[in-house]
């Protein structure tokens, strides 16, 4: 591997191909340890505007969900079990709004085993960067 990056080059601080107020490096940061965690390359980021991540949870219970995808955020979808038939949507936000964010508790509390996987699924509208950036 030459070390070389398909990936536009982020300057800290900007969008590629944005001008006006800056993101910081910590954001930046945060994105590549995303990218990593869902075992993705920071080099080879899922294009578009939509993009989920599933990983593995232990036992326990989930009582309550919470969104949380910044001023880009547009929607959230969280399932536990993806892909089974023991699949079970947890939440369904298709209308995250930044300015009200909020917690669901779930109708019941929901079990969770050892071998259970969670995937969150985001979508963004990066139109938002563009008009809060005016």
């Amino acid at each position: 591997m030459s070390g070389r990056s398909d990936r536009p080059p982020v300057q800290p601080g900007r969008l590629p191909g944005e001008h006006g107020p800056t993101i910081g490096q910590s954001a930046i940061t945060f994105v590549d340890f995303l990218e990593h965690f869902c075992g993705r390359s920071v080099d080879r980021s899922p294009g578009g505007d939509t993009t989920s991540c599933t990983w593995p949870i232990g036992a326990g219970h989930i009582v309550r969900v919470t969104p949380h995808m910044h001023l880009l955020g547009q929607a959230m979808t969280i399932v536990l079990d993806p892909g089974t038939p023991q699949a079970q949507t947890l939440l369904n936000d298709t209308s995250y709004n930044f300015d009200y964010q909020r917690s669901f508790t779930l109708p019941k509390p929901v079990a969770t085993k050892p071998g259970d996987s969670v995937q969150v699924t985001c979508t963004y509208n990066p139109s938002c960067a563009r008009s809060s950036r005016s």
